[in-house]
Parts: structure tokens; sequence; C-alpha cells
């Protein structure tokens, strides 16, 4: 498999976000037969939105369909600590199937060296859904990211990061930042911090209904950006 085909198949389940403070990227991790759908990206994309009950739009490119998601419409999962969070909301007309993106075991990542990519739509360029590609520099098992020779633009936050294997698209995380290399004093070219899949694996564990979902949601307290990853890691900013 070439990456432009990792990349059409990777663009089925990929959705634009967009809130009332600028937008992001998140990709389809979960659709259960009661028509239950959950979008996962970076926690800072949608925290205002979750903390002060705005809206959130969703715009599938690869239908040309837009979901517009108030308060009533939709429970959010998040996981601060990991910049990581589900937004989920009942598929309604959304033309998607169930034969989803496949997650990398949360037990196991990839070695330095490896070849990964990510997309998402930048602000350079919001309407177009862009191709990343760099290596894995190494894993922070403490931290559960990956630092990744490579850059990340706003407006790409959340979006997915994959690999192939065996031409099988495997979803090793997310984009949640950009840490430049300010060691001489000036902004020189840096890393993509990338969370891995683990927090995602664990939203999904007994996530069977919305029910289920309003009750992991509610007991979730938001938390300040300072939480979201480590301090020396700023987050991507928005679009």
């Amino acid at each position: 498999m070439e990456w432009s085909q990792a990349l059409d198949e990777v663009r089925k389940f990929t959705f634009k976000i967009i809130t009332p403070q600028g937008s992001g990227t998140g990709f389809l991790i979960t659709l259960r037969e009661q028509g239950v759908c959950g979008v996962a990206t970076a926690y800072h994309v949608i925290e205002h939105a979750f903390s002060w009950e705005e809206p959130i739009k969703l715009l599938h490119t690869f239908t040309n369909r837009t979901i517009l998601l108030r308060v009533p419409d939709r429970y959010i999962l998040p996981n601060p600590t990991n910049d990581a969070a589900i937004v989920m909301f009942m598929k309604g007309d959304l033309d998607v199937d169930g034969n989803l993106l496949t997650l990398a075991p949360e037990d196991k990542y990839l070695r330095p060296g490896n070849e990964i990519a990510w997309a998402g739509y930048p602000a350079i360029a919001p309407d177009e859904f862009s191709f990343f590609n760099g290596h894995v520099s190494c894993y922070l098992n403490s931290a559960n990211a990956y630092l990744v020779d490579g850059v990340a633009i706003n407006g790409v936050s959340g979006g997915p990061t994959f690999t192939m294997i065996d031409s099988q698209v495997y979803v090793i995380g997310i984009v949640s930042a950009y840490i430049p290399n300010r060691i001489t004093g000036e902004s020189l070219p840096g890393v993509c911090f990338v969370t891995a899949v683990k927090p995602f694996h664990e939203f999904m564990k007994d996530i069977a209904s919305l029910e289920q979902a309003k009750t992991k949601a509610e007991i979730a307290e938001p938390s300040t950006a300072s939480d979201m990853v480590p301090a020396t890691a700023p987050r991507v900013p928005r679009a």
C-alpha cells in the first residue's frame, strides 16, 4: 500500500472539528449498533466548547456532510492529562460504515525510526485534507506519547497519526503539540508530539450506549490547559 492509498482510507473517517474559538481535526473511532458514534480528537480542540457548553460542528468532507452538535446532542469523554477526548453523538444520516480504522494495540508502540504519517485540516489550507509525514524519534513511556521528526500545524490538532503494516492502516495516536527547539534562544524546527492510543482504548471499554457515555461524561470535570500536555510541550494552536 502506498501512503496516498492509506490517506484515502483515513480520509473516509476524518472530520474537521469547528468550534466558536477555532478548528481542529478528529476521526471516527467507534460506531455502535445503536447508532452511537464517537469522534476522537485532542482535548484542547474542544476544551472551551466543553467547559462553556458551546456548539461543536463536525464537517465530514468525504461526504460533504455537516453535523451541528449542541449540548443536548452530544456527550464528551475527556482526558485532559493526555490531551485526548471523544465526542459522542447519534449517527443520524451520517453516511459511514462500521469498517473503521484499526487502533494499534494499547500495550505496544513503534520503535524509533519507523515511518508514520498524520493528516488534518491546517489553518493555511483549512478546506483541504492534508498529509504530513515523518519518523518516530522516540517513545515517551511516562507521557504515553511519541516525539516525531515532523511538523504539526494549527488546525491539525487531534488528527489521526497512522502507519502501515502488511498493507493494513493502523492508527497509533493523535496530533497533540509541536515542540520547537528554543535551546539557543530562537525558535528552530522541533518535533511533533503525538498522544499514543492508550487513552482511547480506555475510553472504548464498556461504552455500549449513549447513556453509559453520559454517565462517564458527567463524572469527568473540565481541566485547565496546563494539565493537558507536559509544560515542555505546548499545544498545537487551533485555526
